[in-house]
């Protein structure tokens, strides 16, 4: 938290243009530039890759110098929202080419532009905005872990089932879904994930679940219901046996 607000103090935005007219004209005038194309790009190629050392060196970088940016509103503190916005916009974009489900990035990119809209100060805002883009970057990292999806149609695959997590999965869907042959779709699948799509699935449902019990706060009647598992007892087997506890006893610790 200290590293972070020191940060934030040094962090200057610097708006390149005052006036609503001729643009381009004010700023060929001063001579100030806005944040390089190609500084940008390497920011998303940190965010992509999960570099969270780089991305916090390069974010500190540009702290100390200062970044200048559009004037978008007079209202400094709708300036900084609008801002906000499009940071996190970019993230969650850079996250969707490293691999991240499209629905589990985009839900994200939400859930934290709600928060910019709530917030109250420019301090605030920009609290938001580091933390997000740490986040963004820690997700595509987690994701990289288990391993590279280079597939168009696993990933395809993979949005569908995050997609589709409160239904019920079969291969035979996924095989419409991506326009494979479901042996096809199996031995690719497994190839680049490392598991069968069934298993894949299953995880990814009881992952799901810890979500829906903690933060949600579903019993494990309604968690089961929801994410489409054939029993209540099924489920309770499956999360005790990926996760060593019941799900009430997860519950139960996570209060």
């Amino acid at each position: 938290m200290k590293k972070e607000n020191a940060l934030l103090r040094k962090l200057q935005l610097k708006k390149v243009t005052e006036k609503k007219d001729h643009l381009l004209y004010d700023q060929r005038e001063t001579l100030l530039e806005r944040l390089p194309y190609r500084d940008e790009r390497r920011a998303i190629g940190y965010i992509r890759d999960g570099d969270t050392k780089k991305l916090r060196a390069f974010l500190l970088g540009i702290a100390e110098k200062g970044v200048y940016v559009g004037n978008l509103s007079d209202d400094a503190l709708r300036q900084e929202k609008y801002l906000a916005v499009s940071f996190i916009t970019l993230a969650s974009r850079a996250v969707i080419e490293g691999g991240l489900p499209e629905a589990e990035a985009y839900c994200l990119n939400d859930e934290i532009i709600q928060h910019v809209d709530q917030a109250k100060t420019v301090s605030e805002v920009r609290m938001i905005i580091y933390r997000a883009i740490l986040k963004f970057t820690q997700r595509a990292r987690e994701n990289r872990r288990k391993g590279s999806i280079t597939s168009g149609a696993v990933r395809i695959c993979i949005n569908y089932i995050d997609s589709h997590l409160h239904y019920k999965i079969s291969l035979s869907s996924l095989s419409r879904a991506c326009g494979l042959s479901a042996s096809h779709l199996s031995r690719l699948f497994r190839r680049e994930t490392g598991l069968s799509p069934t298993v894949y699935i299953r995880k990814r449902k009881l992952r799901e679940a810890r979500t829906l019990l903690q933060d949600v706060g579903l019993d494990s009647s309604a968690v089961a219901n929801t994410l489409g598992f054939c029993s209540q007892s099924y489920f309770i087997s499956c999360f005790k046996k990926e996760y060593g506890i019941t799900p009430g006893e997860f519950a139960r610790e996570r209060k």
